[in-house]
């Protein structure tokens, strides 16, 4: 690939290399389990989630990839906060 790896995707990257996983959808969902058990907030697991997104789609329009692992991988759910009461 000669697309360049920032933030998030070398931290994955680095995920499937120490756990001899391809980059497909298994493991980028173990990923985000990963991230989980390590007591990431969901808000930061769905940043996560759509930083590799757009790596993905990036990779597959430009031909590196055949195949969008991210493609059906659902964002956590974020609590819904109460709007703010204006004086």
């Amino acid at each position: 690939m000669t697309a360049e790896l920032v933030g998030w995707e070398i931290a994955f990257a680095a995920f499937c290399r120490d756990s001899d996983l391809p980059a497909d959808q298994l493991a980028v969902r173990r990923y985000l389990a990963e991230l989980s058990r390590n007591g990431s907030a969901r808000s930061s697991i769905a940043r996560r989630i759509a930083g590799l997104r757009a790596y993905f789609r990036y990779c597959v329009k430009r031909g590196y990839m055949p195949l969008d692992p991210t493609e059906g991988v659902r964002t956590p759910k974020l609590p819904q906060r109460l709007p703010k009461v204006l004086d």
